[in-house]
């Protein structure tokens, strides 16, 4: 039963209105076409902020729709911010092709965002609930995905140092193209995978907080070597999911000063290697403008997206869903056409969107390994469009945020939990729905410990 004090009321009430005002203004835009853009963009960050102090107030920094709030700012929302501070203009694009926004596009993006965040916010206010862990520390588990990681750690570390040699030498793209999966061997895949799934097992048994600091950190250096060779996303994405595992199953209260600090070193070392990546001249005093705009050059994904409309509209299965189409794709039929690098073959059977919108705004990119990422906010527009997105994001929040909840209840959830933690906050940059083959796969590995441990289940306490 859903429990709503009166603050919440009020909330709810609010959103609603903005609900309400959001569709006036999506219909009257429909139908007339004349929309103040200026004014609209002010509601967004209006209707942003709002959601944004709420969820902080109610949930803190770290729960997972404050943390998707933050990141869809830097991804989505920075480069209008810049409009708003500065002489950019949002219309003049830079995703591999050089085309201007038509005014009906930035009108539709910006309604996109607005009824995304308000249907999200909406679910946030119904179904958050806080909560203190209920699970007992379990040894065998923390046994058995400790020893994983530390038995690992040198074999791994050595591979990744020669991925990074073979990237040094041979260019960033070999990572994208297909040349580096070519010259690595098979344990470079599976390795990585396994170490992975050791410390999802590490962070199910409710460890002690000081031992959860040390194999943290020694899975921080892994994911730090891997991303030298200029994926940063997965490195930085792992120590927010760290923050919000500690601050949630610790029930510890976010240290802002400690926070300013790590947002110092996302921020240095995320514009870093998007500059050495990029061959950019390093302007220090510009560094605060660069990050925001280099980072938010994935709104320009969904802007092209409206903009381009039949040319690139998803033909059959949705560019929504198709992570799970291409994981069955992968099983059932051919998987080595996905690691064949940019062919035709792989447009024809698989409808990633980042693929397809390459190879629409600039083919010779597409060939040479180049991606523009997805979002999804573009996922969503072309799914359902502008009005009817907001619903499926009350959805996808509504699951999220349960997962969140259940978590400090259920092991298997806590076990699966990273997984779809990390794809929701994540999915301003993302597509949300890449979580099929790593929650399968940890499903039977769950369920195989299960059934070893049964019988010793009711001593150790290793599932409730």
């Amino acid at each position: 039963m859903i429990k709503i004090d009166n603050n919440n009321t009020i909330h709810i009430m609010i959103v609603s209105f903005f609900i309400v005002l959001f569709s006036l203004q999506y219909f009257f835009n429909e139908f007339l076409n004349i929309i103040n853009l200026d004014n609209l963009k002010i509601e967004l960050f209006m209707v942003y902020f709002y959601a944004l102090i709420i969820s902080i107030k109610r949930s803190g920094y770290v729960s997972v729709y404050s943390l998707f709030l933050i990141l869809s700012f830097l991804f989505n929302l920075s480069r209008l911010f810049l409009e708003l501070v500065s002489d950019y203009e949002i219309k003049y694009t830079d995703l591999f092709s050089r085309i201007i926004l038509s005014n009906s596009t930035e009108v539709s993006l910006v309604l996109l965002l607005i009824n995304v965040i308000l249907f999200s916010f909406l679910s946030f206010l119904i179904f958050y609930k806080s909560g203190k862990i209920k699970l007992y520390k379990s040894l065998s588990l923390q046994f058995i995905g400790k020893y994983i990681i530390i038995l690992l750690f040198i074999p791994l570390i050595y591979i990744y140092i020669k991925e990074f040699i073979f990237v040094l030498n041979n260019g960033y793209l070999v990572v994208f193209n297909g040349e580096l999966a070519q010259n690595s061997s098979f344990l470079s895949v599976v390795i990585p995978r396994i170490i992975a799934i050791g410390y999802f097992i590490f962070l199910s048994s409710v460890p002690k907080e000081d031992e959860f600091k040390k194999i943290s950190y020694i899975y921080l250096i892994i994911l730090f070597m891997n991303a030298l060779k200029g994926q940063r996303g997965e490195f930085l994405l792992y120590i927010l999911f760290m923050i919000w595992y500690y601050h949630i199953i610790y029930n510890k209260k976010f240290n802002i000063m400690k926070g300013i600090k790590l947002l110092s070193f996302i921020f240095a070392f995320s514009t870093l290697l998007i500059m050495i990546r990029n061959d950019s001249e390093i302007d220090y005093l510009m560094i605060p403008y660069e990050f925001l705009r280099l980072n938010g050059i994935s709104i320009n994904v969904s802007a092209y997206v409206i903009e381009l409309g039949d040319n690139i509209e998803s033909k059959g299965i949705s560019y929504l869903f198709s992570p799970i189409s291409d994981y069955f794709y992968r099983i059932f039929i051919d998987r080595n056409i996905f690691y064949d690098g940019p062919t035709i073959e792989l447009l024809n059977v698989s409808n990633n969107l980042s693929n397809h919108l390459i190879y629409q705004i600039n083919d010779t990119a597409y060939f040479l390994g180049n991606g523009t990422g997805s979002s999804y906010l573009a996922e969503l527009y072309d799914f359902s469009g502008v009005f009817f997105s907001g619903i499926v994001m009350f959805i996808l929040t509504t699951f999220t945020i349960k997962i969140e909840e259940y978590a400090l209840k259920i092991r298997y959830i806590l076990f699966i939990a990273p997984v779809l933690i990390m794809h929701y906050i994540y999915m301003p940059r993302s597509s949300f729905f890449k979580f099929i083959d790593e929650i399968i796969i940890l499903s039977i590995i769950y369920f195989i410990i299960y059934l070893l441990f049964k019988l010793n289940a009711r001593k150790d306490n290793v599932y409730i």
